[in-house]
């Protein structure tokens, strides 16, 4: 027959905890406490270093999107720059309209064809003046998309332009278009 030996939770060792207790050093007891205390600084230490990796990761996430929402405006405004072209290039009779209206030899239908496209096109560059004024879109941005239009530097342009500009336009991009859309590329 083998011993058998039975386990007692409240006397691990043969003893109670309290006679346990009182039966250790001081000096283990000492040591045991500070032990207690370097891990607590140390998961404390852990704890710190995971917040600040955290922020770290939040920020390069916050960078990522806004650079991807960026990409994705001047998408956007390329976009509207290659729309307003190929209207331009493939509809012979909006061509034939703006030359007649730069001829000055335009009919009504014509001139509301031509009247219609510089309307668009003014959007167009104001829906880029306001991403620039939100932050989105720098000034060499919207002028690498397409919105240095020669035509704004047309006379018909020009004329339309003082004719319709206070019907829709707010005061800083009528001052936005008159002194850099419009300003003569040579002064």
């Amino acid at each position: 027959m083998g011993i058998r030996f039975r386990f007692d939770p409240k006397r691990p060792f043969g003893k109670s905890v309290s006679e346990l207790v009182t039966d250790l050093d001081p000096h283990f007891l000492r040591r045991i406490m500070v032990e207690r205390e370097q891990r607590k600084e140390l998961l404390e230490v852990i704890g710190i270093i995971s917040i600040v990796a955290s922020l770290i990761f939040v920020a390069l996430e916050i960078r990522q999107n806004t650079n991807a929402a960026h990409s994705a405006v001047v998408q956007s405004l390329t976009d509207q720059s290659i729309v307003m072209s190929v209207l331009a290039a493939e509809d012979e009779p909006l061509r034939q309209a703006l030359r007649a209206a730069r001829a000055g030899t335009e009919t009504s239908d014509q001139r509301a064809q031509v009247n219609i496209f510089y309307g668009l096109g003014l959007r167009v560059t104001q829906n880029r003046y306001m991403q620039m004024k939100l932050g989105v879109a720098s000034m060499d941005t919207i002028l690498a998309t397409g919105a240095d239009s020669p035509m704004y530097l047309s006379e018909d342009f020009k004329r339309w332009w003082e004719a319709d500009r206070q019907r829709f336009m707010s005061d800083d991009f009528i001052d936005f278009m008159e002194n850099v859309m419009m300003a003569d590329p040579a002064e």
